[in-house]
């Protein structure tokens, strides 16, 4: 993800916003080198590798690299939506069963890791059906992220649309002002005089680009 964040040139066709990431009992927090290199030893008795000044080199090089890549994680815009599992059984190495991947060396970044069932460092990635309950949990989790990455992108076009729908509704709003009419008045008095009432029409006032019409204005009748 980092690679593909700082050289997309490299990956056509492939973007970090389409991206997501399962990790399966991969060590994230308690990356001191001692730390690291007890982790890597015992992944080296679990594939049968010797301890050789090459295998010495190759445990240095990644301790570095890996503690630098947590944090660069971190840092991607977008991080890809994630989820780290941890294995919840012990696993079997040279005569004596321990955890490899522990649940708070699983957690990244703040998230913390899931269980999955009746897994061990070995199985955790191995299923021997498609009905596993363990190939069924993978599924699931598969899932959610597939869902996050299309909250992720379906989010911004949903706010611009409602935006847009906002700006039209204001846009096309009409403001009237109410109508008016001026009172009537008759005179009984022989020889007297009358006036009909004075009316204004109702002022209308149209927000942010609205138009206005203003209300009409009827004078009132008099008779004499």
């Amino acid at each position: 993800m980092i690679r593909l964040a700082e050289t997309p040139q490299q990956y056509q066709g492939l973007s970090l916003a389409s991206c997501g990431l399962l990790f399966l009992s991969t060590p994230h927090s308690g990356t001191d080198e001692g730390t690291w290199n007890d982790f890597l030893v015992e992944l080296a008795k679990l594939s049968g590798a010797h301890h050789g000044r090459d295998f010495t080199k190759l445990l240095s090089a990644f301790n570095r690299e890996s503690t630098d890549a947590k944090g660069r994680f971190g840092l991607l815009r977008p991080v890809p939506p994630f989820i780290c599992v941890y294995e919840t059984q012990r696993t079997l190495v040279k005569g004596l069963e321990r955890v490899i991947v522990t649940p708070d060396s699983a957690g990244l970044n703040g998230q913390r890791a899931q269980p999955m069932s009746y897994a061990d460092h070995r199985t955790i990635c191995r299923f021997p059906h498609q009905n596993d309950s363990r190939f069924l949990q993978v599924l699931g989790w598969l899932d959610q992220i597939r869902r996050d990455l299309v909250e992720m992108r379906t989010a911004p076009r949903q706010q611009v649309l409602e935006s847009e729908v906002d700006h039209v509704e204001v846009s096309v709003a009409r403001a009237k002002g109410g109508d008016a009419q001026g009172g009537d008045s008759v005179s009984s008095d022989p020889g007297g005089s009358a006036q009909g009432g004075r009316a204004v029409g109702g002022k209308a006032t149209a927000l942010h680009g609205g138009r206005a019409v203003g209300g009409s204005a009827v004078g009132g009748d008099a008779m004499a």
